[in-house]
């Protein structure tokens, strides 16, 4: 509802992204905060130097005001992974407690870690380990570098359309205007970057969040399960933190991978599939044909903006996360 009222969403987008958010929520915090990170990053970048927007853009609306149609485009697919990592968990969690109840009966040591079980019961933070959990570390990495994709294609977006130096069509690389589909720059490039950097730190810190909540509680084989069995419990605390983390390292690379593969597989898409033409009355770029004062620039106008979104990011999420299969193979 603070997206309705500071204009980031019109009604029917707020109410789509409320379903959004709960789905999320209930994946836990690692999905809550990857989510979050998107929206408000996005929101807040939308908004800045409005004005600029407002004269290069066709169809610019205050505050960005993103309807149904975006959220689903941007929030679908990843909220449908986040729903299929809760049934593929309430599944597990039932071979977890069926464990559990023979272990009291037989007194024999449980076969699986008391943190694995209190993940989930509480959908508490999340670590990559493909060897031991590929689908849960597949469905993850997916949920997170679609999100990175969205996030990054904004952000090289709205950052790229306020550069001085007029932008290359990604399909020829020669000079086109501001706005068209299609057309990057190096600043746009770089807030890609700056997106994919951001993500990994996001993850590191939840994994940190992990490690430190799993000694709170008295997991005391934290650290030997983040790294795939290898032995850590014998090393200093901040020792084993630090072992943990080099081999969580491949998160940094998919991270930025995912935002700059994101942002080229949208340009691309977005130049071949979206019309782009130019309005000679408005001197502007617009999106639709309309009349002999509008030039075609690029695009056979089959697909939409939302359409060419939607694309990329699922795209970018399935070859990240077939990617995370091997990457984090340990």
């Amino acid at each position: 509802m603070r997206g309705y009222r500071k204009k980031s969403l019109d009604l029917s987008g707020a109410l789509t992204a409320l379903i959004v958010g709960f789905i999320s929520i209930c994946g836990g915090l690692s999905w809550t905060l990857i989510l979050l990170f998107f929206f408000v990053t996005c929101s807040a970048l939308t908004k800045y130097k409005s004005d600029i927007k407002r004269k290069r853009e066709d169809g610019y609306k205050e505050g960005g005001q993103r309807n149904f149609e975006q959220v689903i485009a941007n929030g679908f697919f990843p909220t449908f992974i986040c729903l299929l990592y809760q049934i593929v968990r309430v599944f597990q969690f039932e071979n977890f407690e069926a464990l559990y109840l023979q272990s009291q009966k037989t007194n024999a040591p449980m076969e699986l870690s008391r943190i694995e079980i209190h993940r989930y019961l509480y959908g508490n933070f999340y670590y990559f380990n493909a060897k031991d959990y590929p689908l849960k570390t597949f469905l993850l990495v997916c949920y997170l570098c679609c999100y990175i994709a969205n996030t990054s294609d904004t952000w090289s977006s709205e950052y790229g359309i306020l550069s001085k130096k007029e932008p290359i069509f990604i399909l020829n690389f020669k000079k086109t205007f501001h706005g068209v589909n299609g057309g990057v720059s190096l600043s746009g490039y770089l807030a890609s970057l700056v997106c994919g950097i951001s993500y990994s730190m996001l993850c590191l810190f939840m994994i940190c969040l992990d490690f430190f909540y799993a000694r709170y509680f008295g997991f005391n084989d934290i650290g030997t399960m983040l790294v795939g069995g290898h032995e850590t419990s014998q090393l200093p605390l901040l020792t084993q933190l630090l072992t943990v983390l080099s081999y969580q390292y491949p998160i940094v690379i998919l991270c930025i991978f995912s935002a700059l593969f994101g942002t080229t597989l949208d340009s691309v898409l977005g130049a071949i599939f979206e019309y782009s033409g130019y309005d000679e009355e408005k001197k502007m770029v617009v999106k639709k044909p309309g009349g002999e004062k509008v030039k075609h620039i690029s695009g056979f106008g089959i697909l939409s903006g939302n359409q060419v979104n939607f694309l990329s990011g699922c795209i970018t999420g399935l070859v990240c996360a077939t990617m995370s299969l091997w990457l984090f193979n340990y």
